[in-house]
């Protein structure tokens, strides 16, 4: 029988309602290795908050420039994209630094030394990795309340993606609390194990298969 899977609730709901059925239709986000997570938080250290991804308006980092701004907080963002220039103009007159594309090893570093990492998304994100990998960091993060980011993150972490006032509040409350957010690193990254680690995905997916009729062993 064929079974379906998605990366989050958010997209089983969705394509429900257009006739995918529900009732053969699992969640599975994407997996991570178990490389990627740290073995504590150091987020009580951190000197600034992060913003990963392509630089596009539908990833809302206008928004997280914003908020830096108005909280006084140091903001650096990673990635290349359309919406440079203007990201750029926007950061003017602000403590945000763009650095481009950067290379794994030098993404980690800047991981390390993040207070918090900002996913203000303006569109319906799943499973993205930027997200999961400070999550499994032990870096609390900031995300859009679309798709399938509060399901990753939890409500706590999830605010409304264009409510500029909200994103402000909550980056200054983390910035004030450096024990807050080692806590909120630590859950996080917590979290993330129990959704995301490569022995729990493996297991979901080859259930998947058990129940498709298929022999897992032979996939596997």
């Amino acid at each position: 029988t064929d079974r379906f899977i998605t990366l989050s609730e958010a997209t089983r709901t969705q394509l429900g309602a257009l006739g995918l059925p529900l009732e053969r239709t699992e969640v599975i986000p994407n997996p991570l290795a178990e490389r990627a997570f740290h073995s504590d938080s150091e987020a009580h250290k951190g000197r600034y908050a992060l913003c990963v991804g392509r630089l596009v308006p539908e990833k809302g980092f206008d928004i997280a420039v914003q908020a830096a701004r108005t909280a006084g907080v140091p903001l650096k963002i990673v990635g290349r994209g359309p919406d440079e220039a203007r990201l750029r103009q926007l950061s003017s007159d602000a403590d945000v630094e763009l650095l481009g594309e950067l290379e794994l090893a030098e993404l980690e570093h800047m991981r390390r030394g993040a207070a918090v990492q900002l996913a203000p998304s303006r569109c319906e994100e799943q499973s993205p990795y930027a997200v999961l990998e400070a999550m499994a960091a032990g870096v609390p993060v900031l995300v859009s309340r679309l798709g399938g980011l509060p399901e990753l993150a939890g409500a706590q972490a999830s605010l409304p993606p264009r409510d500029a006032m909200a994103w402000t509040q909550s980056l200054a409350a983390l910035w004030s609390d450096p024990n807050g957010r080692r806590r909120r690193g630590e859950a996080a990254r917590e979290r993330a194990w129990a959704r995301v680690a490569p022995e729990r995905v493996h297991a979901a997916l080859m259930g998947v298969y058990e129940r498709a009729g298929a022999d897992p062993h032979a996939l596997s």
